[in-house]
Protein backbone atom coordinates (compact mmCIF):
# COMPACT_ATOMS: atom_id res chain seq x y z
CA UNK A 1 0.00 0.00 0.00
CA UNK A 2 1.01 3.64 -0.07
CA UNK A 3 1.91 3.48 3.64
CA UNK A 4 3.49 0.03 3.73
CA UNK A 5 5.83 -0.99 0.86
CA UNK A 6 9.44 -1.79 0.07
CA UNK A 7 11.55 -1.35 -3.08
CA UNK A 8 13.74 -3.90 -4.80
CA UNK A 9 16.29 -1.71 -6.60
CA UNK A 10 17.75 -2.16 -10.08
CA UNK A 11 21.44 -2.96 -10.36
CA UNK A 12 23.48 0.21 -9.58
CA UNK A 13 20.90 1.87 -7.27
CA UNK A 14 20.19 1.79 -3.51
CA UNK A 15 18.12 3.46 -0.79
CA UNK A 16 14.61 2.99 0.57
CA UNK A 17 13.23 4.51 -2.61
CA UNK A 18 16.20 3.49 -4.84
CA UNK A 19 17.06 7.19 -4.99
CA UNK A 20 20.86 6.83 -4.65
CA UNK A 21 23.08 5.81 -7.56
CA UNK A 22 26.05 3.71 -6.53
CA UNK A 23 29.34 5.31 -7.56
CA UNK A 24 31.01 3.46 -10.41
CA UNK A 25 27.83 1.52 -10.99
CA UNK A 26 28.18 1.76 -14.76
CA UNK A 27 30.81 -0.94 -14.50
CA UNK A 28 28.21 -3.19 -12.91
CA UNK A 29 25.67 -2.82 -15.72
CA UNK A 30 25.78 -5.45 -18.46
CA UNK A 31 27.04 -4.22 -21.82
CA UNK A 32 25.53 -5.42 -25.10
CA UNK A 33 28.00 -6.71 -27.69
CA UNK A 34 28.53 -4.57 -30.76
CA UNK A 35 26.91 -5.87 -33.96
CA UNK A 36 29.27 -6.69 -36.80
CA UNK A 37 29.09 -4.97 -40.18
CA UNK A 38 30.32 -5.34 -43.75
CA UNK A 39 33.80 -4.18 -42.74
CA UNK A 40 34.18 -7.36 -40.71
CA UNK A 41 33.68 -9.23 -44.00
CA UNK A 42 36.24 -7.09 -45.86
CA UNK A 43 33.30 -5.21 -47.41
CA UNK A 44 32.72 -8.25 -49.60
CA UNK A 45 29.58 -9.60 -48.00
CA UNK A 46 26.86 -9.27 -45.39
CA UNK A 47 27.74 -9.83 -41.73
CA UNK A 48 25.37 -11.49 -39.27
CA UNK A 49 26.31 -11.62 -35.59
CA UNK A 50 28.63 -9.58 -33.36
CA UNK A 51 32.14 -8.14 -33.54
CA UNK A 52 33.33 -11.01 -31.36
CA UNK A 53 31.48 -13.69 -33.35
CA UNK A 54 30.83 -12.56 -36.93
CA UNK A 55 29.29 -14.75 -39.64
CA UNK A 56 29.84 -13.65 -43.23
CA UNK A 57 27.59 -14.33 -46.22
CA UNK A 58 29.96 -13.57 -49.08
CA UNK A 59 29.19 -11.87 -52.37
CA UNK A 60 29.33 -13.93 -55.56
CA UNK A 61 32.93 -14.72 -56.37
CA UNK A 62 34.23 -14.34 -52.79
CA UNK A 63 34.89 -17.10 -50.29
CA UNK A 64 36.57 -17.54 -46.93
CA UNK A 65 35.49 -17.06 -43.31
CA UNK A 66 35.73 -13.30 -43.74
CA UNK A 67 35.22 -13.21 -47.54
CA UNK A 68 38.94 -12.52 -47.81
CA UNK A 69 39.55 -14.68 -50.90
CA UNK A 70 38.37 -14.67 -54.49
CA UNK A 71 37.35 -17.80 -56.31
CA UNK A 72 39.70 -16.87 -59.13
CA UNK A 73 42.66 -16.80 -56.74
CA UNK A 74 42.11 -20.46 -55.96
CA UNK A 75 42.00 -21.59 -59.57
CA UNK A 76 44.01 -19.02 -61.45
CA UNK A 77 46.95 -16.84 -60.53
CA UNK A 78 45.51 -14.06 -62.69
CA UNK A 79 43.15 -12.03 -60.44
CA UNK A 80 41.45 -10.59 -63.52
CA UNK A 81 40.48 -14.05 -64.79
CA UNK A 82 36.70 -14.46 -65.16
CA UNK A 83 34.79 -16.43 -62.56
CA UNK A 84 33.38 -19.70 -63.89
CA UNK A 85 29.80 -20.30 -62.84
CA UNK A 86 28.61 -23.81 -62.11
CA UNK A 87 26.36 -25.78 -64.45
CA UNK A 88 23.61 -28.43 -64.15
CA UNK A 89 26.27 -31.12 -64.61
CA UNK A 90 27.63 -30.16 -61.18
CA UNK A 91 24.24 -31.28 -59.86
CA UNK A 92 24.28 -34.51 -61.91
CA UNK A 93 21.88 -32.85 -64.38
CA UNK A 94 19.11 -33.39 -61.82
CA UNK A 95 18.77 -29.81 -60.59
CA UNK A 96 19.60 -26.12 -60.96
CA UNK A 97 23.10 -25.03 -59.92
CA UNK A 98 23.60 -21.71 -58.12
CA UNK A 99 27.10 -20.31 -57.60
CA UNK A 100 30.56 -20.99 -59.02
CA UNK A 101 32.48 -24.16 -59.83
CA UNK A 102 34.18 -24.02 -56.42
CA UNK A 103 31.24 -22.84 -54.33
CA UNK A 104 27.71 -23.79 -55.36
CA UNK A 105 24.34 -25.01 -54.13
CA UNK A 106 22.02 -27.40 -55.98
CA UNK A 107 18.24 -26.89 -56.12
CA UNK A 108 17.20 -30.45 -56.95
CA UNK A 109 14.36 -31.57 -59.21
CA UNK A 110 11.35 -33.40 -57.80
CA UNK A 111 12.38 -36.90 -56.76
CA UNK A 112 16.06 -36.12 -56.06
CA UNK A 113 18.00 -34.95 -53.02
CA UNK A 114 21.58 -34.66 -51.74
CA UNK A 115 24.20 -31.90 -51.98
CA UNK A 116 24.61 -32.74 -55.68
CA UNK A 117 21.15 -34.24 -56.31
CA UNK A 118 22.76 -37.68 -56.36
CA UNK A 119 20.13 -39.44 -54.24
CA UNK A 120 16.58 -40.57 -54.95
CA UNK A 121 14.63 -40.59 -51.68
CA UNK A 122 11.77 -42.70 -53.03
CA UNK A 123 10.65 -44.80 -55.99
CA UNK A 124 7.03 -44.81 -57.07
CA UNK A 125 5.26 -48.16 -57.12
CA UNK A 126 3.74 -49.57 -60.31
CA UNK A 127 0.97 -52.07 -61.24
CA UNK A 128 3.44 -54.96 -60.92
CA UNK A 129 3.45 -54.38 -57.15
CA UNK A 130 -0.26 -55.23 -57.31
CA UNK A 131 0.38 -58.34 -59.45
CA UNK A 132 -0.70 -56.29 -62.49
CA UNK A 133 -4.29 -56.74 -61.30
CA UNK A 134 -4.86 -53.24 -59.99
CA UNK A 135 -3.77 -49.63 -59.69
CA UNK A 136 -0.84 -48.95 -57.34
CA UNK A 137 -0.82 -45.77 -55.26
CA UNK A 138 2.29 -44.75 -53.28
CA UNK A 139 5.97 -45.71 -53.21
CA UNK A 140 7.81 -49.03 -53.35
CA UNK A 141 8.15 -48.96 -49.55
CA UNK A 142 4.54 -48.04 -48.80
CA UNK A 143 1.65 -48.41 -51.22
CA UNK A 144 -2.02 -49.31 -51.56
CA UNK A 145 -3.60 -51.37 -54.33
CA UNK A 146 -6.94 -50.48 -55.93
CA UNK A 147 -7.83 -53.85 -57.44
CA UNK A 148 -9.53 -54.36 -60.80
CA UNK A 149 -12.97 -55.95 -60.91
CA UNK A 150 -12.66 -59.65 -60.14
CA UNK A 151 -9.58 -59.35 -57.90
CA UNK A 152 -9.08 -58.72 -54.19
CA UNK A 153 -6.42 -58.91 -51.49
CA UNK A 154 -3.75 -56.55 -50.18
CA UNK A 155 -1.85 -56.93 -53.46
CA UNK A 156 -4.77 -58.01 -55.66
CA UNK A 157 -3.42 -61.56 -55.50
CA UNK A 158 -6.79 -63.26 -55.06
CA UNK A 159 -9.22 -63.97 -57.89
CA UNK A 160 -12.58 -63.10 -56.41
CA UNK A 161 -14.45 -64.78 -59.24
CA UNK A 162 -14.76 -65.06 -63.00
CA UNK A 163 -17.31 -62.63 -64.40
CA UNK A 164 -20.52 -64.30 -65.53
CA UNK A 165 -21.82 -64.15 -69.11
CA UNK A 166 -25.18 -63.96 -70.81
CA UNK A 167 -24.99 -67.73 -71.35
CA UNK A 168 -25.34 -68.12 -67.56
CA UNK A 169 -28.78 -66.58 -68.04
CA UNK A 170 -29.58 -68.92 -70.96
CA UNK A 171 -28.73 -66.07 -73.34
CA UNK A 172 -32.11 -64.60 -72.48
CA UNK A 173 -30.96 -61.83 -70.18
CA UNK A 174 -28.13 -59.74 -68.79
CA UNK A 175 -25.85 -61.39 -66.21
CA UNK A 176 -24.43 -59.29 -63.37
CA UNK A 177 -21.83 -60.74 -60.98
CA UNK A 178 -19.39 -63.66 -61.04
CA UNK A 179 -19.74 -67.31 -62.06
CA UNK A 180 -20.27 -68.25 -58.42
CA UNK A 181 -22.71 -65.49 -57.53
CA UNK A 182 -24.78 -63.64 -60.10
CA UNK A 183 -28.20 -62.24 -60.90
CA UNK A 184 -30.05 -62.27 -64.21
CA UNK A 185 -32.04 -59.38 -65.64
CA UNK A 186 -34.26 -61.19 -68.13
CA UNK A 187 -35.33 -60.06 -71.57
CA UNK A 188 -39.01 -59.41 -72.25
CA UNK A 189 -40.79 -62.76 -72.49
CA UNK A 190 -38.47 -64.60 -70.07
CA UNK A 191 -38.41 -65.12 -66.33
CA UNK A 192 -36.77 -67.30 -63.66
CA UNK A 193 -33.50 -67.16 -61.75
CA UNK A 194 -31.66 -67.87 -65.00
CA UNK A 195 -34.27 -66.59 -67.44
CA UNK A 196 -35.10 -70.21 -68.25
CA UNK A 197 -38.88 -69.82 -68.47
CA UNK A 198 -40.96 -68.30 -71.25
CA UNK A 199 -43.93 -66.18 -70.23
CA UNK A 200 -47.00 -64.92 -72.02
CA UNK A 201 -46.38 -62.12 -74.48
CA UNK A 202 -48.43 -59.70 -76.47
CA UNK A 203 -50.19 -60.98 -79.63
CA UNK A 204 -48.03 -60.72 -82.70
CA UNK A 205 -44.75 -61.20 -80.81
CA UNK A 206 -44.85 -64.98 -80.54
CA UNK A 207 -41.65 -66.46 -81.91
CA UNK A 208 -40.22 -63.04 -82.66
CA UNK A 209 -39.05 -61.87 -79.23
CA UNK A 210 -35.59 -60.32 -79.38
CA UNK A 211 -32.76 -61.79 -77.32
CA UNK A 212 -29.57 -60.67 -75.59
CA UNK A 213 -27.56 -61.55 -78.70
CA UNK A 214 -29.59 -58.91 -80.57
CA UNK A 215 -27.87 -56.43 -78.25
CA UNK A 216 -24.42 -57.86 -79.03
CA UNK A 217 -24.55 -59.80 -75.76
CA UNK A 218 -23.92 -56.56 -73.91
CA UNK A 219 -27.41 -55.65 -72.72
CA UNK A 220 -31.00 -56.75 -72.29
CA UNK A 221 -33.42 -56.64 -75.22
CA UNK A 222 -37.01 -55.46 -75.04
CA UNK A 223 -39.24 -55.85 -78.10
CA UNK A 224 -39.26 -57.95 -81.23
CA UNK A 225 -36.61 -59.12 -83.64
CA UNK A 226 -37.79 -56.49 -86.10
CA UNK A 227 -37.83 -53.65 -83.58
CA UNK A 228 -35.46 -54.43 -80.71
CA UNK A 229 -34.81 -51.98 -77.90
CA UNK A 230 -31.51 -52.51 -76.12
CA UNK A 231 -30.72 -51.46 -72.55
CA UNK A 232 -26.93 -51.65 -72.49
CA UNK A 233 -24.78 -52.87 -69.64
CA UNK A 234 -22.64 -50.20 -67.91
CA UNK A 235 -19.81 -49.10 -70.18
CA UNK A 236 -21.44 -50.11 -73.49
CA UNK A 237 -23.02 -47.81 -76.04
CA UNK A 238 -24.87 -47.96 -79.35
CA UNK A 239 -28.34 -48.95 -80.56
CA UNK A 240 -27.31 -52.61 -80.28
CA UNK A 241 -24.75 -52.09 -77.48
CA UNK A 242 -22.12 -52.78 -80.11
CA UNK A 243 -19.69 -50.08 -79.07
CA UNK A 244 -16.82 -51.07 -76.80
CA UNK A 245 -16.75 -49.97 -73.15
CA UNK A 246 -15.27 -46.54 -72.58
CA UNK A 247 -11.83 -46.42 -71.04
CA UNK A 248 -11.46 -45.66 -67.34
CA UNK A 249 -8.93 -42.94 -66.38
CA UNK A 250 -8.27 -44.60 -63.02
CA UNK A 251 -7.29 -47.85 -64.72
CA UNK A 252 -6.07 -46.98 -68.21
CA UNK A 253 -4.32 -43.70 -67.31
CA UNK A 254 -3.28 -44.86 -63.80
CA UNK A 255 -5.34 -42.05 -62.28
CA UNK A 256 -2.88 -39.43 -63.54
CA UNK A 257 -4.70 -38.10 -66.58
CA UNK A 258 -7.83 -37.91 -68.73
CA UNK A 259 -8.79 -40.93 -70.84
CA UNK A 260 -10.41 -40.61 -74.27
CA UNK A 261 -11.55 -43.69 -76.21
CA UNK A 262 -12.48 -47.28 -75.46
CA UNK A 263 -10.82 -50.04 -73.45
CA UNK A 264 -9.17 -51.35 -76.63
CA UNK A 265 -8.26 -48.03 -78.20
CA UNK A 266 -7.64 -45.03 -75.98
CA UNK A 267 -5.42 -41.98 -75.54
CA UNK A 268 -4.30 -40.52 -72.22
CA UNK A 269 -3.84 -36.79 -71.71
CA UNK A 270 -1.56 -36.69 -68.68
CA UNK A 271 -1.76 -34.30 -65.74
CA UNK A 272 1.16 -31.95 -65.08
CA UNK A 273 4.05 -33.96 -63.66
CA UNK A 274 3.22 -37.23 -65.45
CA UNK A 275 4.06 -38.72 -68.83
CA UNK A 276 3.97 -41.99 -70.77
CA UNK A 277 1.28 -43.84 -72.75
CA UNK A 278 -0.65 -44.52 -69.54
CA UNK A 279 0.67 -41.51 -67.53
CA UNK A 280 2.58 -43.90 -65.28
CA UNK A 281 5.94 -42.13 -65.35
CA UNK A 282 6.65 -39.03 -63.22
CA UNK A 283 8.09 -36.04 -65.03
CA UNK A 284 10.97 -34.36 -63.21
CA UNK A 285 10.11 -30.73 -62.70
CA UNK A 286 12.88 -28.20 -62.38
Amino acid sequence: TKDDFSCSCFLGYEGELCQHKIEGSNALLPTLPDACNAADCNNQGVCIGTKQLPFCICNLGRIGKYCEKTVASLTNTDPSAPITTCSPSDCNNKGICLGTKNSFVCACQLGYTGSRCEQTPFTLCDPRDCNSNGLCLGTKEKFTCACHLGYSGERCETISGTMCESSDCNSAGLCIGTKNQFSCICNLGYTGDRCQERVGILPGFEGAICETKDCSGNGICIGSKLAPLCICAPGFLGLRCELEPLCNPLIHCTGNGICVGTVKSFTCFCNLGWTGVTCAQPTLLG
